[in-house]
């Protein structure tokens, strides 16, 4: 079994099924990275330069033919200003440039499949809720998806591509919280994988069916 296909109750993630109140047991101290503020930003990026560098395999001769890219983990944050605002103190103007490391697959001029490293810089000026100064500061981080479903050559060591971007920006704290649970969760039997022939026999009612 397993979380999603196990059958009756328990202490298991999923719906609340009644009133959510019912079985809570305990108030647990937890240390969780909390998310104060954050913010969205989807855009498409028409003609966007991806130099790229360690190509794989080395032997790769060019001219390469672009056939994908997509953005690794993490995303960074760099050049990093926080301005507050006069009339709302607990808001700041938050400049920086998000850069996202970008895997680029291509074939090489023998047909042969390769793959190299690049990265795409995103600039954001946006306004955060940014709280006072503490001591356990809070930290600016982002977390970035880029697709490119289209793009070719530039030269022989890039590509100008349309890059897809999704890029949250996050105001994050580690901290100790206190909430409510119901217990600890109940880990159930794992099942093998098997053909299962048999099922649709086994199915089937004992005995026949009357009038």
């Amino acid at each position: 079994m397993s979380f999603f296909n196990s059958r009756g109750g328990g202490a298991f993630p999923g719906m609340i099924d009644g009133n959510p109140m019912t079985g809570l047991r305990h108030r647990v101290a937890v240390c969780v990275e909390r998310v104060l503020d954050s913010c969205m930003k989807q855009e498409t990026a028409e003609n966007t330069k991806l130099h790229i560098s360690g190509i794989s395999p080395k032997s790769a001769t060019p001219p390469f033919r672009f056939i994908s890219a997509n953005s690794m983990q993490p995303a960074c944050v760099k050049d990093l200003s926080l301005t507050r605002l006069e009339q709302r103190r607990e808001f700041a103007r938050v400049c920086c440039t998000v850069i996202i490391p970008m895997c680029v697959v291509f074939e090489d001029s023998r047909g042969e499949r390769c793959s190299a490293e690049s990265q795409i810089k995103v600039p954001l000026d946006v306004i955060l809720f940014v709280p006072r100064d503490s001591i356990f500061p809070f930290e600016v981080k982002a977390a970035a998806s880029v697709n490119c479903p289209s793009g070719k050559a530039s030269g022989e060591t890039a590509f100008t591509v349309t890059a897809c971007l999704t890029v949250v920006l996050k105001i994050i704290a580690d901290t100790d919280l206190l909430i409510p649970t119901y217990g600890f969760c109940a880990a159930p039997p794992a099942v093998d994988f098997e053909t299962r022939e048999c099922d649709e026999f086994f199915d089937l009612p004992l005995y026949p069916s009357g009038r």
